[in-house]
């Protein structure tokens, strides 16, 4: 008689429902729906069921932050408007006194 050898997860699947990864995430179950719908974030289903493993959907989310921007690096790059908008506006459509 041979045995046969399953293969082990690595590690448990910790999945959970719409409502806890909603509450999770805290946003509302229809967000989780529209998401699921849209193919937006994992799930698996089981049945008629969504599941969905927490730290996935995290890791998702994750790789989709874009990098913060320096904020030095970035004020160097801007320049600052000194005059109001109404001075502006009236500079660029000639309307205001050069003196002024």
């Amino acid at each position: 008689m041979s045995q046969t050898k399953y293969a082990q997860p690595q590690k448990p699947l910790n999945l959970v429902g719409c409502k806890q990864l909603a509450a999770e995430l805290t946003v509302p179950v229809g967000t989780i729906y529209y998401w699921v719908s849209r193919r937006d974030i994992p799930f698996i289903k089981v049945g008629r069921h969504l599941r969905f493993n927490v730290e996935d959907v995290l890791n998702h989310f994750r790789s989709l932050q874009s990098p913060v921007l320096d904020c030095a690096a970035r004020s160097d790059r801007l320049q600052r408007e000194t005059r109001s908008l109404k001075t502006k506006c009236a500079q660029e459509a000639n309307l205001h006194k050069k003196g002024d």
